[in-house]
């Protein structure tokens, strides 16, 4: 039988864009500079926190082979494909978006982990401040069904379905990307649960 793979796109297109920048900095800059282009490579990596772009490089083909390997990883390639919305429960639509963390002097331990999250369906729930400025709002549950059609059939986006503990802690320290998050599991973890209570618009 052989191995199910559903490529990390969100991740790869990440990766994608960090090659793309250096790559477009480095052309302005040698152009500027009237320099060799691996010394313009050099300058830009450096000028973007990089050690240089050989480390540059290794971090691109560690968070490459990282991706790859989340490609075939079961629990992840389960939830993006099978797993199904469980009709009698509600769910939330969530993103986790990816940021780059790494050591230089470790490039080859770097990751891409969510460090960010949106709850893209909320309604408002009052005024957080006297002077009406920023608004409070609340988490709305959505049709996981009508998610699932937009994502995956209109727009060709990856979306997970996240029923069990072990994958909500998978997609919240290691995935990323868009999810529906069946609400036992929102309501039970100390981070997401303060989506359902009305917080302020830019508390997150």
């Amino acid at each position: 039988m052989s191995e199910s793979f559903v490529p990390h796109s969100y991740a790869l297109r990440i990766i994608a864009r960090y090659k793309l920048r250096i790559s477009e900095k480095a052309s302005s800059f040698k152009k500027l500079k009237n320099v060799k282009h691996t010394d313009a490579l050099n300058a830009i990596c450096e000028r973007e926190g990089y050690k240089d772009y050989y480390t540059f490089n290794k971090i691109i083909s560690t968070l490459l082979e990282r991706a790859t390997f989340l490609g075939k990883q079961v629990q992840r390639v389960n939830c993006a494909t099978v797993e199904s919305p469980n009709l009698r429960v509600k769910y939330y639509l969530f993103k986790g978006e990816l940021a780059l963390e790494y050591d230089i002097s470790r490039p080859s331990e770097s990751v891409l982990i969510p460090l960010h999250f949106i709850n893209y369906h909320t309604q408002w729930a009052g005024w957080f401040d006297e002077s009406n400025q920023i608004e409070l709002r609340v988490a709305t549950p959505v049709d996981p069904h009508q998610q699932l059609e937009i994502f995956r059939n209109e727009i060709g986006k990856q979306i997970y379905v996240i029923n069990k503990l072990e994958d909500l802690f998978l997609w919240l320290h290691c995935w990323g990307g868009d999810a529906l998050i069946c609400e036992e599991l929102i309501k039970n973890d100390g981070f997401l649960s303060s989506w359902l209570e009305p917080h302020p618009r830019e508390l997150f």
